[in-house]
């Protein structure tokens, strides 16, 4: 497989490392900033375009787009119109959605069109897809959510001035919101309904939202309440679930563990006296397996978060040779995209 991949920030060089994890080695790379070019070069042997023009782009089997994502549409809009395989990272600007959307009406059946979707790959997110509506735990009913991590510590090499985070449409908080929408979208379908705000403190000195918070429901009835910030200095992802029979707690930054707490089917007899509780099991599910050692490289080693982007492109490689249809369409992308839109044009609901 011939591969070409647009820009070389953090996101292409680690597409770079999957797709050689992966043994395609026929990869060549183009980015508009000259140091990135030859880095990727040097360090990952790969080919670099001395120079770009769409029609370059009929000259490859698939066509990786890791710009920043104010870029996307275009690439893949080109892409689109020449029949090219091609893959996106996180959407979470709008302009030239629905241009691309009607592109694939018309001849998506021709070429794999595949939104990144990398949490639906995470070992934790796989494991309560499958607990989730099922013994011991039933049914799920309304959830909270916290992500935090301070914006400045995600490429501490370089400002966030010189980073696509920084600015309005691109902002990290932004940038996490439709991340995490993905993970909550793959557990509890659609989101039917939006209300909440975004908002800047000031204190990372830049014009974005650094946090929003808002509720939630989705189509399977399930609501939550969800906090994204880009400001606290330890990060955290922390997800809790209230379920028919108990609770499913994932507490997780670069851990592969759920905890489960639920009621014992047959609570002792003595529990039904006045003030006694009744008995709950308390679960720990350790999902991490043993490094996986990168195949025939000097790069690193594999730990789950890479090992669930490189699932994802895995499933990508299989779509493009027809093995299996990618899960994630860009009309499933709009409804995600959508609903960051209208959580931002709500402004957080009536003033008091």
């Amino acid at each position: 497989m011939r591969a070409l991949i647009l820009g070389l920030g953090s996101m292409g060089k680690r597409r770079i490392r999957n797709l050689k994890h992966l043994g395609v080695h026929n990869i060549t790379g183009y980015d508009t900033r000259a140091e990135r070019n030859q880095y990727a070069r040097d360090t990952y042997a790969i080919r670099i375009l001395d120079e770009f023009h769409w029609d370059v782009v009929s000259a490859f089997d698939a066509v990786l787009i890791c710009t920043p994502p104010d870029h996307h549409m275009q690439a893949a809009i080109e892409c689109a119109k020449r029949g090219k395989h091609f893959f996106t990272e996180l959407n979470f600007v709008k302009n030239g959605l629905d241009e691309l959307l009607s592109l694939l009406d018309d001849r998506g059946d021709q070429f794999v069109a595949a939104p990144s979707c990398t949490l639906r790959y995470h070992p934790c997110v796989k494991k309560m897809k499958e607990l989730l509506g099922h013994e011991p735990l039933g049914k799920p009913f309304c959830f909270i959510h916290h992500f935090g991590e301070y914006l400045p510590y995600w490429h501490p090499w370089e400002s966030i001035h010189d980073f696509y985070v920084s600015k309005r449409q691109t902002g990290g908080a932004r940038d996490i919101v439709a991340f995490d929408l993905e993970f909550l979208v793959a557990l509890f379908g659609e989101p039917i309904m939006v209300e909440g705000f975004g908002s800047n403190t000031g204190a990372l000195g830049v014009d974005i939202d650094d946090h929003f918070h808002f509720v939630i429901r989705f189509e399977s009835g399930v609501t939550g309440s969800i906090l994204v910030d880009v400001l606290q200095r330890k990060p955290n992802r922390y997800f809790r679930v209230v379920t028919e029979n108990g609770t499913l707690i994932w507490d997780d930054w670069d851990q592969q563990r759920l905890k489960l707490i639920y009621e014992q089917q047959q609570p002792p007899e003595s529990s039904h006296v006045q003030g006694h509780q009744h008995g709950y099991v308390e679960e720990e599910l350790d999902l991490s397996g043993e490094e996986i050692d990168w195949a025939g490289s000097n790069f690193e080693k594999i730990d789950f978060s890479s090992a669930m982007y490189i699932e994802e492109m895995a499933t990508f490689l299989d779509a493009v040779e027809g093995r299996q249809q990618y899960p994630k369409t860009f009309q499933d992308e709009k409804t995600i995209i959508d609903t960051l839109y209208h959580l931002e044009a709500d402004h957080g609901g009536l003033s008091l």
